[in-house]
């Protein structure tokens, strides 16, 4: 029971360290441009 309740804490532990990597990749990256929904669908139309 307890190598249990270890494994799902370190899966939660996995899941915020990926999201925290995913926020981090994020700022790094962002240039601030935002392209309009719009555009978006009239390119794949």
């Amino acid at each position: 029971m307890e190598s249990r309740r270890r494994l799902s804490g370190v899966r939660h532990e996995r899941d915020t360290l990926r999201d925290a990597a995913l926020v981090v990749v994020r700022c790094a990256t962002d240039d601030g441009a935002r392209t309009e929904l719009d555009a978006v669908i009239a390119a794949f139309v």
